[in-house]
C-alpha cells in the first residue's frame, strides 16, 4: 500500500498549494483503514469472507496511517490558512 502514496507525494511536492492532493490522501487512507477494520471484524462474514486476526504489524501500520491522516489534515489547514492570509494581505494593500 505504501507504493500508492508515492504518486500522491510527488503531486503534493509539485503543487504544495493544492488542497486536492491532501483530500485524496485523507480519503484514500481513511478508506484503507475502513477496509482493514471491515476485514478484521464480524462484518467480513456478511461480505462472504472470513474474519482475519489483528497482528502487531497491522496495528503499527494503522497507527502510521492515522498519523498520515492527521498530518494531511494539518497540512490542508495550513494551506488554507496561508491562502486566506495572502488574500487578506492583498486586500489591505489595495485599500492603502
Amino acid at each position: 500500500m505504501a507504493i500508492a502514496y508515492l504518486p500522491v507525494a510527488f503531486w503534493m511536492l509539485r503543487s504544495p498549494n493544492s488542497s486536492t492532493s491532501y483530500l485524496v490522501t485523507i480519503a484514500g487512507t481513511v478508506g484503507i483503514i475502513a477496509l482493514y477494520a471491515v476485514t478484521r471484524t464480524n462484518m467480513a462474514i456478511a461480505l462472504g469472507m472470513e474474519a482475519g486476526n489483528v497482528g502487531h504489524l497491522g496495528m503499527v501500520s494503522k497507527i502510521v496511517q492515522v498519523g498520515v491522516v492527521i498530518g494531511s489534515v494539518w497540512a490542508l489547514m495550513q494551506t488554507k490558512k496561508e491562502a486566506w492570509l495572502q488574500t487578506e494581505d492583498i486586500r489591505n494593500v489595495r485599500k492603502q
